[in-house]
């Protein structure tokens, strides 16, 4: 099989970049899609040396899972795999380089490459896209769509973006600050001590000590830990990229410590687009038009990249973090005020509900909705081989 990928590798491999966007604007609208499919272009090229790349008219389709090791994580897919087909060698299983409502419509060519053999591909699709209901009714179309669900929790994989929109329980007669200055200016109290013997903590991005850094990394590293077992993609933050976000001035954190010194719940929030450049700008500038339709008011919006806390952690010092965090965007003085977040499949069953309860005791704010903004959703396509 790995000889007949070559030589469609070699009639096709070469992707014409224009073509390869006017593709995703077809299965993606920015507006509607919160997290893009979009490869950057100094990935892709290092793609698309692989002799297992394949495009078809300058669209970049398809990788052997072996060669896709920055977009998804091999072992992972290869049990996810062989959950449907114990059989399963390596060299069959593939990783989508475009949306999976696209990928289908091209399934007449993959299978006239990898005809032989049964292929299972891993992709990924926005609920809300062109073609996903469609997609959905795959069986009796050439394909069968395999969910990847939890074995624990039983839920299947995908991300979810939600929103909780606020009032301000009380009215304000400081003028508006913006979240960095709440912190600098000290009007939410940096430190308070817990019952415990611990600290709560508020800090800006690129507040912190050698030691903070290192426990802050340690946390947000293990974060993933028992809620990506059925993700074939790369979730796990690199260490370079989370210390950018530790760094980032833009990005203010509420954090425990426990009577030991140590770091085991943290949250921060940020109300800058730039340090969260994986969510569609465009789609939360439509989410914000969206509320000031409802509301009549500009909304001011926060966006919560991530909670982080050791298995085992009470649920009580979760709540306690994120209320901290809460409280100083609370004291921006803003009047209606949208917390934003991501959830894995996994997390959905618990991180909403937190964030609303501690929403709803919150003495400044008052809670008026949370809701689901959109959904990405990871299966794996079974295209069986011709006869």
């Amino acid at each position: 099989m790995e000889n007949t990928i070559s030589e469609a590798q070699a009639e096709r491999a070469s992707f014409n970049n224009h073509a390869y966007l006017d593709a995703l604007l077809m299965c993606e609208d920015p507006a509607v899609t919160f997290h893009s499919s979009r490869i950057d272009d100094e990935l892709l090229e290092k793609l698309s040396h692989s002799d297992t790349f394949v495009a078809v008219d300058g669209v970049p389709l398809l990788l052997n899972v072996e060669d896709a090791n920055d977009l998804v994580n091999y072992e992972r897919c290869i049990k996810l795999a062989r959950n449907y087909n114990p059989n399963v060698v390596k060299g069959d299983v593939q990783v989508a380089l475009m949306p999976a409502t696209y990928l289908v419509t091209k399934l007449n060519e993959l299978k006239h490459i990898n005809g032989s053999t049964t292929q299972y591909i891993f992709a990924e699709y926005d609920k809300d896209a062109p073609g996903s209901n469609e997609l959905e009714q795959g069986d009796g179309n050439g394909y069968i769509i395999h969910n990847l669900v939890h074995e624990t929790a039983q839920t299947t994989a995908g991300q979810n973006i939600y929103e909780a929109i606020t009032h301000s329980a009380r009215e304000h007669s400081l003028p508006i600050l913006n979240l960095g200055d709440v912190v600098d200016l000290g009007v939410v109290v940096p430190e308070v001590a817990e019952p415990a013997g611990g600290l709560l903590k508020v800090k800006r991005g690129g507040q912190f000590s050698d030691k903070e850094m290192d426990e802050l990394w340690e946390l947000f590293s293990a974060r993933f830990q028992d809620i990506t077992d059925n993700m074939p993609i790369r979730l796990e933050e690199t260490k370079e990229g989370t210390l950018e976000l530790f760094e980032n001035p833009s990005n203010i954190f509420s954090f425990n410590v426990e009577a030991n010194g140590k770091i085991t719940c943290a949250a921060f929030g940020t109300e800058d687009y730039t340090a969260t450049p994986w969510i569609s700008p465009v789609f939360l500038d439509s989410a914000n038009k969206k509320v000031a339709q409802e509301t009549g008011r500009e909304p001011y919006a926060v966006f919560v990249p991530g909670v982080a806390s050791y298995k085992g952690q009470s649920m009580n010092v979760s709540r306690q973090v994120l209320n901290r965090l809460t409280d100083c965007i609370a004291a921006t003085g803003n009047h209606d005020i949208i917390f934003r977040f991501e959830c894995t499949d996994v997390s959905s069953l618990y991180i909403p509900r937190i964030v609303s309860k501690v929403l709803k005791q919150n003495a400044h704010l008052e809670l008026v909705v949370t809701r689901q903004l959109g959904q990405k959703k990871y299966i794996l396509i079974e295209v069986p081989a011709t006869d």
